[in-house]
């Protein structure tokens, strides 16, 4: 455990290398102290800066998709790959959150930067960095890697597992696809005869992605990024049986009430995530947290003693009445 002394004295380096307040991931790739090491001592990074004598950056200032993406190709070709989330959450100029908010997820970002080189016309100048996400290992899953390459004209596609209702409805090209409107079907397969086919689709990259509609009265679409989980959280938590007492910036990023036994009440702490993997990938000490509100419940191994509360089966269940 570091002392809040030895805290403040990094952020006072960090910003004597600079010249300015670090953000948030220059002192993380400065100092290498992970944001999570301020929060037994500080309610957020921004009162650490002040605490150190320096004035935050200041709020609100929108990054350019281009800095976004020409600073993830940086590392990318200091890597000589594509770099992991938590590479970047070390190395790169920017939050990992800003990303993954404006790509929708981490996987997604090689694919926003092919477009971005091509249709800006940077591609040789990124020639290097968009082979390697062609034929380069990429991040899997599971944390190893694996080799993305080009098949060869005739070869046989990868296998992959199939539900019956997916081999039922859609074409081989689209096995394994989430949220497949009826319109999207003859714009992916060219082999479908519809009118929606006629007008082509393309990603613009000055502007968030959205998620499938939620039929919800008050909430358009599904969250994709935390955010989104905090203000869908507090439309349910009534519903749910939760009394929110307070809501911070820092771990846990939240304390409700509910009612454990009949008239008996206790409290809660709740940390928000859009994936409940992301917890331990932000190195939250679950002892210190009791539930986590989530998107997606995408954590195998979470620790047994940590609820997981997951909002797109809560969403699923409301719509579904």
């Amino acid at each position: 455990m570091l002392t809040k002394s030895q805290i403040l004295s990094a952020i006072r380096s960090a910003a004597r290398k600079l010249g300015h307040a670090p953000t948030r991931a220059e002192f993380m790739r400065l100092s290498d102290i992970h944001y999570c090491k301020l929060i037994p001592h500080f309610p957020g990074y921004r009162a650490a800066i002040r605490a150190a004598g320096l004035a935050p950056h200041p709020g609100g200032v929108r990054i350019e998709t281009s800095d976004l993406l020409t600073d993830w190709a940086r590392l990318a070709r200091k890597k000589g790959r594509v770099p992991t989330r938590d590479e970047y959450d070390r190395e790169g100029r920017y939050a990992t959150a800003s990303l993954e908010t404006r790509f929708h997820r981490w996987s997604q970002i090689p694919a926003a930067f092919v477009q971005f080189a091509e249709s800006t016309g940077l591609a040789g100048k990124w020639s290097d960095v968009i082979e390697k996400i062609h034929n380069g290992p990429m991040p899997t899953r599971g944390g190893g890697r694996h080799w993305l390459k080009k098949r060869k004209p005739g070869s046989a596609a990868p296998r992959q597992r199939q539900s019956p209702s997916s081999i039922s409805v859609l074409p081989p090209p689209l096995h394994g696809k989430r949220c497949v409107t009826p319109t999207m079907l003859p714009v992916l397969f060219r082999g479908a005869a519809d009118l929606a086919g006629f007008f082509p689709r393309h990603v613009y990259p000055d502007r968030p992605l959205l998620g499938p509609p939620t039929n919800l009265p008050a909430l358009a679409h599904e969250p994709v990024n935390e955010m989104g989980v905090v203000l869908l959280f507090g439309m349910l938590a009534h519903y749910l049986g939760f009394i929110i007492e307070s809501v911070q910036m820092g771990f846990p990023d939240c304390e409700a009430k509910i009612e454990v036994e009949p008239g008996r009440w206790q409290r809660v702490r709740i940390e928000f995530e859009y994936e409940s993997r992301k917890f331990r990938s932000h190195h939250h000490d679950s002892r210190h947290c009791d539930v986590i509100v989530c998107w997606r419940h995408n954590w195998r191994n979470c620790p047994p003693g940590l609820q997981v509360l997951e909002l797109s089966a809560v969403v699923a269940k409301l719509t579904a009445r």
